[in-house]
């Protein structure tokens, strides 16, 4: 396990993070259970979309639940082995392959 990775899990697991911070790991959870860091095939056997996304637009898509930090949410994505990769206009965005077929 990489140095990174066992600070992070650790920071998880240890009273040191706050509660908004503990909230939002939480929520974020949730929302990747439908999404991976890389491609492959969802629980329903489809292709997964590629579905890249900034920080800022998962805190968007986020917002009716809860306030998201953009700090929280790049840990989060780096912790948990996402890339990132440059869209059509420039910009970064995380690299994220979503299953649209997953149905709760």
């Amino acid at each position: 396990m990489n140095k990174d990775l066992k600070q992070f899990l650790d920071w998880l697991k240890e009273n040191d993070r706050t509660e908004e911070e503990k909230m939002q790991c939480k929520l974020l959870d949730e929302y990747m259970k439908t999404r991976d860091n890389l491609p492959g095939k969802g629980v329903t056997g489809t292709e997964l979309v590629f579905d890249p996304k900034s920080s800022e637009e998962i805190a968007e898509d986020l917002q009716p639940m809860y306030y998201m930090d953009i700090r929280v949410i790049a840990n989060y994505m780096f912790m948990h082995e996402f890339g990132t990769t440059t869209v059509e206009d420039g910009t970064v965005k995380w690299a994220i392959w979503r299953d649209i077929d997953f149905q709760l």
